[in-house]
Formats: structure tokens, sequence, C-alpha cells
């Protein structure tokens, strides 16, 4: 870091700008690799054929994501939720780009509720589609409240929740 300090300000400058023409296109750089990124992980387990049950491969996710906030003492949170909440102060084609990767995030969950469906998992009258945008919405609620009070009682409520509600009685 001290050597850092000891690199003018202009070559920087022009340093970003050699790989980026703005501050915009650095910004979507970053969210494609997040998005490339948190595509992957929820994959790892909603994708997992060695666990049979398409709920317990959701379950699956929520754990280990409840598992690394913890790890970071719940500091940590989601890039894509903490843009949402500040949207007005993006740039204008931001707020489309964040509704495509919650899209597609959605979609993954989505996929494995009708494989539950298949499964009899749960019940087969439900809308996969609006039940997964559901499930990122009060996900993304809990990540947040956790991150305030600093511990998993929010993702624990949710997942508990979301899951007496999706399965069938």
């Amino acid at each position: 870091m001290e050597q850092l300090h000891k690199i003018p300000f202009d070559y920087l400058k022009r340093s970003f700008y050699y790989y980026f023409k703005s501050k915009e296109e650095f910004g979507k750089t970053i969210l494609e690799y997040y998005n490339h990124f948190f595509t992957e992980k929820p994959k790892q387990h909603l994708s997992n054929e060695n666990i049979s049950s398409a709920l317990e491969r959701i379950h699956a996710f929520c754990t280990e994501a409840k598992t690394n906030m913890a790890k970071y003492n719940f500091n940590r949170g989601c890039l894509v939720g903490k843009l949402m909440q500040n949207e007005s102060h993006l740039p204008p084609d931001y707020p489309s780009l964040l509704n495509n990767i919650l899209h597609h995030w959605q979609n993954q969950i989505a996929n494995c509720l009708q494989q539950a469906q298949q499964q009899h998992e749960i019940n087969p009258q439900l809308d996969c589609a609006k039940l997964a945008n559901f499930f990122w919405l009060g996900w993304k609620g809990a990540v947040s409240h956790a991150k305030l009070i600093k511990n998993s009682a929010p993702l624990d409520t949710f997942t508990e929740q979301i899951f007496s509600l999706i399965k069938p009685s």
C-alpha cells in the first residue's frame, strides 16, 4: 500500500482509463463479474445431483449463504442488493442491468422449484416463477436485516417460513 501512495495520481487515472472508457463501464464490469460469481455459487447447490431433493438443494444454498455471512461477522451482503437500494444515484442503464441479474438468479430458483414440483415436494399449482421472485424479495430483506443486527435470526426466520409456506400440508 505504501508503494501505491508513491504512484502519481495522474498515472493511476491514465491507467484506469486505458482499461475502462468510463467509471460506468468499470461498474458494469464489476457487476458482470459479480453476477458470474453469484450465478456459479448457487449452482453448486441448486444443480447438485448428489442431493436428490430439490428443496434440500435450495435449503443447502440458504445454509451456505448464512454460514458465509457469519464467517464475516455479517458485514458482507450482496452487491446487487446494495446497489438496488441506491438506485436513484446510479447511471440510467444500471437499474435494467440489476433487474436482469436478479431475473437470472430467480430463474435458477424457479428451475429448482419446478424440479421440486416434479418430485411432489411442493404443491403442483404453485407458480414457480412468482415463487422464485418472492424468494429473492424475502431473501434480500433477510440479508439486509441480518447485516443490521449482526446475526442470522432474519435468515433463519426467512428460511423456516418460506419452506413452511411451500411444502404441502
